[in-house]
C-alpha cells in the first residue's frame, strides 16, 4: 500500500456491525477485489449459549439544540457516536436523562468510544468528554433511527484448492466501524494475502488449500463452528486470526496450545527469519482466537497481532483513525505474513499409515538380532524419525527435537515413505 486510497477510506466508512448492512456492503466491496469470495448468511438464531442479534442498520442520528436545531452530536461525522444496536428513539428529554445515555472516557478527553450493546436493548450516544461543555441547557432532542429486522448474519468466505486437501484457515473480522487499525488493517491484510494465495494456485505452487473467512468477531466465529466443527476437524493444519496489523514493528502471538502446527509454523519462521515478537499469555486472547480454541472445539487458531487490542492508548476510539494507520508499519506487516504463508506451504508434515512401532527389520532398517549386541547404522534414528511422523510435527520440527539436520531428516523421511510406512499429510 502507498497511501490511504479511496478503496480504503470506502471500507473504512462504511456502518460495520455485529449484523449488519454495512458487512454486506463490505464483503461486495471485497467481492470486487476478490475473484471468488462467496457472500453467505448464517440463519440460525441460537447458537451454543448465545442468541443471535438481529441486523441493526443505522440510518441517522444525532442531538440537537430544541431551540436552534444546530446538530451538537451528528452520527454522520462519526460512527462511533451512536451506541451499536441503539434502540430507536425520537424525543425531547431533559439534560439529566441524556446524561445517563452519554459515555465518554475522562482519560480521553478528545476521543469518542466504540460502545456496543448488542445483547441488552438501550440507546446511547458517545462523546468526547471535551465535548460535555457543549450541553448547557435543560433539554435536548435526541433522535436514533435504525432498522432492526430479523435477518440472517453475513460473512465470507473463498477456499483456494491446493495439491492436498488439509487445510490452513486465515480469518479476521468485519464488524467494527470507523476503527483503523482495529481491524480495517485486518481485512486490508487478508485480501491481499487472498490475492497473492490466488496467484500461487494459478501457478499450481499450493500444496496446503486454504479457507478464508469474513466473519462478525465471536458470535461469527460461533456461528461458523457450529456450522462447520466436522469439516474444520477433518482436514485442519492451521489456523490464524489476523487483527490490529497497521502498528508496531513487533509481532504479539497469543496461542491456547503450544504442541500443535498452527503454533510451531509460526514460531519457526519467526525465529528462522529472526523477526521481532513476543509470546503472549492466553489470558490477554481477545479475538476469535477464543471461540476456535474454545472447550469442546479445540481448534489451535493462533491470534497475530501487531499493537495488541486493549494495549494501546487508541484503542476503541476515535483516535484509532486512518490518521492512526502506519502504513510503513501494514506494508511490513503484509511482507512478513505473506512470507509466512510460503513458509508454511513448504513445510513437510507426516504421519504413520499403520499403528504401533514398524517391524523395521524386515525392511532391512533395523537389526534383526539383539540391538545390544549389534546394530544397523542409524537403525536409532530410523525409529526416532518414525515416531515424530505423527502428522503433528514438520520435517523442521523433528530436526530441532532429535539433533539432526534437516537434510538427514529428509533422507530418513524418503526411506520410511518408500517402505509405505508414512505418508504427506
Amino acid at each position: 500500500m502507498k497511501k490511504i486510497d479511496s478503496y480504503t477510506k470506502k471500507i473504512f466508512s462504511l456502518p460495520r456491525g455485529i449484523n449488519s448492512d454495512g458487512n454486506i456492503q463490505t464483503l461486495k466491496l471485497l467481492k470486487k477485489k476478490i475473484t471468488g469470495l462467496n457472500i453467505k448468511y448464517f440463519k440460525k438464531r441460537k447458537v451454543f449459549d448465545w442468541v443471535v442479534p438481529r441486523r441493526w442498520s443505522l440510518i441517522d442520528g444525532y442531538i440537537s439544540d430544541i431551540d436552534n436545531n444546530k446538530k451538537l452530536i451528528d452520527c454522520k461525522k462519526n460512527l462511533l457516536h451512536i451506541v451499536q444496536n441503539s434502540e430507536n428513539i425520537k424525543k425531547t428529554i431533559s439534560k439529566e436523562k441524556l446524561f445517563k445515555n452519554l459515555y465518554f472516557q475522562k482519560e480521553k478527553p478528545n476521543s469518542i468510544p466504540y460502545i456496543t450493546s448488542y445483547y441488552k436493548k438501550r440507546w446511547g450516544f458517545c462523546i468526547k468528554y471535551n465535548d460535555l461543555k457543549k450541553f448547557k441547557k435543560k433539554k435536548y432532542f435526541v433522535r436514533i433511527k435504525a432498522i432492526n429486522k430479523n435477518k440472517p448474519m453475513p460473512y465470507g468466505e473463498i477456499f483456494i484448492k491446493g495439491k492436498s486437501k488439509k487445510t490452513i484457515y486465515l480469518t479476521t473480522y468485519i464488524c467494527h466501524p470507523n476503527l483503523a487499525n482495529d481491524n480495517l488493517s485486518g481485512i486490508l491484510m487478508l485480501s491481499n494475502l487472498v490475492r497473492h494465495l490466488k496467484s500461487e494456485s494459478k501457478k499450481n505452487q499450493l500444496n496446503y488449500s486454504f479457507c478464508i473467512l469474513f466473519i462478525s468477531e465471536t458470535i461469527g466465529s460461533m456461528l461458523y463452528i457450529d456450522k462447520n466443527l466436522n469439516k474444520l476437524k477433518k482436514n485442519f493444519v492451521a489456523g490464524y486470526v489476523l487483527t490490529c496489523l497497521s502498528n508496531g514493528k513487533e509481532f504479539n502471538i497469543i496461542s491456547k496450545y503450544k504442541e500443535n502446527l498452527s503454533f510451531k509454523f509460526l514460531v519457526n519462521f519467526l525465529k528462522v527469519g529472526k523477526i521481532n515478537h513476543k509470546i503472549r499469555n492466553w489470558t490477554v486472547r481477545g479475538s476469535d482466537e477464543r471461540q476456535f480454541s474454545s472447550p469442546n472445539v479445540n481448534l489451535p487458531f493462533v491470534c497475530i497481532t501487531k499493537k495488541k487490542f486493549g494495549e494501546y492508548k487508541e484503542y476503541h476510539s476515535s483516535s484509532d483513525n486512518l490518521d492512526f494507520f502506519n502504513i510503513s508499519n501494514y506494508n511490513h506487516s503484509f511482507v512478513i505474513l505473506k512470507k509466512f504463508l510460503n513458509f508454511i506451504n513448504e513445510q513437510e508434515v507426516y504421519c504413520s499409515k499403520i499403528k504401533g512401532e514398524p517391524f523395521l527389520s524386515k525392511r532391512g532398517l533395523f537389526t534383526n538380532i539383539s540391538s545390544s549386541f549389534k546394530k544397523i547404522k542409524n537403525q536409532d534414528l530410523v525409529l526416532n524419525v518414525f515416531d515424530f511422523c505423527d502428522g503433528k510435527n514438520s520435517i523442521l520440527d523433528i530436526s530441532k527435537s532429535i539433533g539432526f539436520s534437516e537434510n538427514v531428516i529428509k533422507k530418513i523421511i524418503n526411506k520410511l515413505d518408500r517402505q509405505g510406512l508414512i505418508k504427506k499429510i
